[in-house]
């Protein structure tokens, strides 16, 4: 939903233009999937029955950039598509994933990082689809079971409003500590329809073994009950007596 919205607008000719609109964008799903973002300095126009729009949505708080949509939309045939890009965009004290969205609240805290990428939505009379690949290069942050750092690789989204990934999607980590540090990891996981964070699977190296978190998952934007089990085989034993300054 658009909200609040003022600017300058001139018809001449056939033509609508507006110009410098400010307005505010909400979600108008009961649980909202984002926070209201707000967009200053958007353009719109319409002529031979076409609309072409540009905005970059901001965070209100911050005041930083998160994605830029370029719109067009033919309403004779009522066929559209919005081209959506995230230019690097930072997260620290100043901005958290869950500003943006409250469904990251429990699963993600004091991230550090950068994330870009594209999504792109397409829509008809019958329906609506959308995708996106979103990368990071090294994300840090804090989750239930330990700090978790260098995070890295792409996330694809095969449907993008309803935030669905691809099946097994793969990302890589540094380090992550739930209790000793362990290093040079892989993280299988999925999202999956109804907000649903499904764990598939992590192995670290860990002192001549293994470290291996099982399966789970878990319900995004709910308070719930998350247990983590995480289990150890073939390691050095005289290794983890030194690794621990027993």
């Amino acid at each position: 939903d658009v909200l609040k919205g003022a600017g300058a607008w001139r018809f001449a000719q056939g033509r609508l233009s507006l110009s410098d609109v400010t307005f505010r964008l909400e979600d108008r799903e009961l649980d909202d999937r984002f926070q209201p973002l707000v967009s200053n300095g958007a353009s719109l126009v319409l002529a031979s029955n076409r609309i072409t729009a540009q905005a970059t949505m901001l965070e209100p708080q911050s005041q930083r950039a998160v994605v830029r949509a370029d719109i067009k939309h033919d309403l004779g045939s009522g066929i559209g598509q919005a081209d959506l890009t995230m230019d690097e965009l930072l997260f620290d004290r100043k901005l958290q994933p869950d500003t943006i969205s409250r469904l990251i609240l429990g699963v993600v805290a004091n991230a550090e990082g950068k994330v870009r990428g594209t999504g792109r939505i397409d829509w008809n009379p019958e329906g609506t689809s959308s995708s996106g690949r979103f990368t990071t290069d090294a994300l840090d942050f804090a989750a239930a079971f330990g700090p978790v750092k260098g995070v890295s690789g792409t996330v694809e989204f095969t449907d993008l409003l309803s935030l669905v990934t691809a099946p097994d999607q793969h990302l890589t980590i540094a380090s992550v500590n739930p209790g000793i540090e362990v290093n040079d990891g892989k993280l299988r996981f999925e999202l999956r329809p109804g907000n649903v964070l499904a764990v598939l699977g992590a192995e670290w190296p860990f002192l001549d073994g293994t470290l291996t978190m099982e399966p789970t998952q878990m319900q995004l934007g709910v308070a719930e009950t998350r247990r983590y089990t995480f289990r150890i085989a073939g390691l050095d034993a005289a290794k983890f007596v030194e690794r621990m300054d027993m």
